[in-house]
């Protein structure tokens, strides 16, 4: 009969080796885990602007400059209404293409293509309203010069999508589907949409409290639609002197403080 005995020292080895392991495991967790961020990171910032350096795209008949300043807000300066139009277009892609085209489907009702069958319902009512063939009666209505111009901007969004079909943003991805091209009758379109939202769109909200001030009394009615504030009448402020304002070097008239960033579109 054989017997093992166990002594303090193997017992250190085996606490050391398990000790060893443990770190192991918990630095290649550690690595994967920075791996995968970056990895989330550069999938989620890759789409997005660039908004400095020089962009080289088919559709300008001269260099076009997009200044961004501290607040991101893009300054186009170009040397046609044309340029600068396509140059709008563009930018405003750059920054809301999403955006743009949930707000054309929004309009149009074509949101349950994209997010699923609980947008039947607003996608019915979108379609009763045909806005889509009111932005189309509308731009067959448009004189040539106007059509011209906005076209220009349509270009500009467009020439973003063709040269982005690989590098689309985010939300695009996510849910597995590409944009089709914009045309005139998406502005209008969009256009169409906000004047019904600031026209019809609150006429559920005022329902709404014209059934509460009949239940609960005009009082209670108004403690839950509260329209006025303190900012109705500030608090006085200190006086000062007024001061000189500083001279000005005619040259800087035209300058926009200190911007951020620059991009320079030019002709392909």
């Amino acid at each position: 009969m054989s017997s093992t005995t166990v002594t303090p020292v193997d017992l250190k080895v085996a606490k050391r080796r398990g000790l060893r392991l443990v770190s192991r495991l918990l630095g290649g967790a550690v690595v994967l885990l920075i791996v995968a961020a970056a990895a989330a990171y550069f999938y989620a910032t890759s789409p997005l602007p660039q908004v400095d350096g020089a962009i080289t795209v088919a559709g300008v008949s001269a260099p076009v400059e997009v200044i961004r300043d501290p607040q991101g807000v893009p300054h186009i300066r170009a040397q046609s209404l044309s340029d600068l139009l396509f140059a709008q277009g563009y930018v405003t892609a750059q920054d809301r293409l999403w955006q743009m085209d949930m707000t054309r489907r929004y309009a149009a009702g074509e949101l349950a293509e994209i997010l699923g069958a609980d947008q039947v319902k607003h996608d019915r009512e979108q379609r009763i309203l045909s806005l889509r063939q009111a932005a189309q009666r509308t731009a067959s209505h448009l004189d040539e010069s106007q059509k011209a111009l906005a076209e220009s901007y349509v270009h500009g969004v467009n020439a973003f999508i063709e040269n982005h079909k690989g590098n689309l943003p985010l939300e695009f991805r996510l849910l597995g589907y590409a944009p089709r091209p914009w045309t005139l009758e998406d502005s209008l379109l969009v256009g169409a949409q906000l004047a019904h939202s600031l026209s019809h769109e609150q006429f559920a909200t005022k329902l709404l409290r014209e059934k509460l001030t009949v239940a609960l009394g005009p009082q209670k009615a108004a403690d839950l639609y509260p329209n006025v504030s303190w900012r109705d009448r500030p608090p006085a402020t200190a006086m000062h002197e007024p001061q000189q304002p500083a001279s000005k070097n005619p040259d800087d008239e035209d300058d926009m403080g200190d911007p951020a960033t620059d991009t320079n579109i030019a002709a392909a």
